[in-house]
């Protein structure tokens, strides 16, 4: 800003460049008025360009000659916002920008809109999604899915005949849907399976077919009568007078 000038007071120092107004309080002016808004530092800059024009209210442009590591402060920064010497945003040298962590669903640390909708980081390494300000979605190192074990959730887990990848609610993480190997779903309750679709490459009969679907822990009897069948319970033949072993018959 060697083209500037600047008034200084022992109260402040203004910028009086036609066209915009800079003005910073000195360190010892507190803002103590009770029923108004104060501003420390404020820049209104006009702005009534043309054609090929372009403008940055504010540009920082730092060339790093040589750096420290930044161990002995906050790191490197090119913007670092504090509250009582705490930071509460940073943008390093680098372009990350860092947000405190603030376990607040009403008003989430990156809010959108009206400010209740956004992300917040609830706890070390778990965000989560409020919308509305409420708490909805996680997202986890072992897991994304609903908040509040209240609905499914996708596990970074490779899954297995007894452990689902994906759960039908979170207070239940021993039922729901996995795989048992290529091309195989497998249904899991209790951390057992019960119920598996395999794909079918062989030709279409009933034989084929049925290898698909393994059912397991199902009953076996002579009849569907046999042992007192309960009505919609599935069994499977055994020493049947006429059918074969392993027919599948459904109690009525």
């Amino acid at each position: 800003m060697s083209d500037t000038e600047l008034i200084e007071t022992e109260d402040y120092a203004k910028d009086v460049r036609p066209g915009i107004t800079f003005t910073v309080g000195p360190d010892d002016v507190e803002l103590t008025l009770s029923d108004a808004e104060q501003s420390w530092l404020s820049i209104v800059a006009t702005i009534n360009q043309s054609l090929t024009a372009a403008y940055n209210a504010l540009k920082i442009n730092v060339i790093e000659t040589a750096i420290g590591d930044g161990s002995s402060g906050d790191g490197n920064n090119l913007l670092r916002l504090c509250v009582s010497g705490i930071t509460k945003f940073k943008l390093d040298n680098s372009g990350r920008i860092t947000l405190p962590q603030l376990n607040e669903q009403l008003n989430p640390t990156l809010a959108f809109g009206d400010g209740d909708t956004g992300f917040f980081e609830s706890a070390d390494d778990t965000l989560r999604l409020s919308i509305n300000g409420t708490n909805k979605y996680f997202f986890a190192s072992g897991s994304f899915g609903v908040s509040g074990g209240l609905g499914p959730q996708l596990l970074s887990i490779p899954g297995s005949t007894t452990i689902p990848g994906i759960i039908g609610y979170g207070s239940d993480p021993d039922t729901g849907i996995s795989r048992s190997a290529d091309d195989q779903l497998s249904i899991i309750a209790g951390g057992a399976e019960q119920l598996r679709l395999k794909q079918n490459n062989a030709a279409t009969d009933q034989a084929t077919l049925n290898a698909n679907l393994f059912i397991t822990a199902i009953k076996s009897g002579a009849t569907q009568a046999a042992a007192a069948a309960a009505a919609n319970e599935v069994w499977k033949t055994s020493g049947h007078a006429t059918l074969p072993d392993n027919v599948l018959m459904i109690g009525v």
